[in-house]
């Protein structure tokens, strides 16, 4: 008996997994032209939770890439359901001042816990996404 609580206990986990995941598609990154290093990032979600997005940015093709802290980020960040066309705007030059790159990548990803912590960077999930940024 005690084998077939646990047994279910860890089906109703995989269920509670399964649960969480999201499908980011169709992103879209493009810097503004006015030379405010602002980038805005378009993406679709799809998923049964409300989600908090987080972005990650590389500057060499994708090889590596670093958090853009929460902060530096606004629009559909926090609580984002499922749909189209949302918007994150990133103050690239508030968070990266000195740089410029026309091989960057942003990496958009979505997860149920802190919006703040909720990603520990360099961890890939099925909850991650990332399209190179529109060269200017």
């Amino acid at each position: 008996m005690k084998s077939f609580h646990i047994l279910i206990l860890i089906l109703l986990s995989g269920i509670a997994i399964c649960a969480q995941t999201a499908t980011i598609s169709n992103i879209r990154a493009t810097p503004q032209r006015d030379g405010s290093g602002i980038v805005e990032v378009q993406y679709d979600l799809e998923g049964q939770n409300a989600y908090n997005l987080s972005l990650e940015v590389s500057f060499d093709a994708g090889d590596s890439y670093e958090p853009i802290p929460f902060n530096h980020l606004s629009g559909d960040v926090t609580s984002v359901s499922s749909g189209a066309n949302n918007l994150i705007v990133w103050d690239g030059k508030q968070t990266f001042p000195e740089t410029n790159s026309n091989i960057a990548k942003i990496k958009v990803i979505a997860t149920t816990g802190n919006p703040n912590h909720g990603h520990q960077p360099g961890r890939e999930s099925p909850t991650s996404t990332a399209t190179p940024i529109a060269p200017l």
